[in-house]
């Protein structure tokens, strides 16, 4: 996944996405618009932040929605 990201894709989904989120992620990318499932998401912002700590605890609440 990293990888991908890093050469610039801009969508990325699980192999176990339901037909439904799948059509809705490529419509995204479509568009235009970036897309990582909700737990991709996560644990992109868990990776590497180098400093130890929790990153997402500098994120507001509406940060953290999804």
């Amino acid at each position: 996944m990293a990888r991908a990201l890093k050469a610039g894709a801009t969508g990325y989904v699980i192999k176990d996405l339901s037909s439904e989120e799948f059509v809705e992620a490529f419509e995204k990318v479509r568009a235009g618009t970036p897309h990582l499932s909700n737990e991709l998401a996560m644990q992109v912002a868990l990776i590497g932040t180098g400093s130890g700590g929790n990153p997402l605890r500098d994120l507001t609440p509406r940060e953290m929605e999804f």
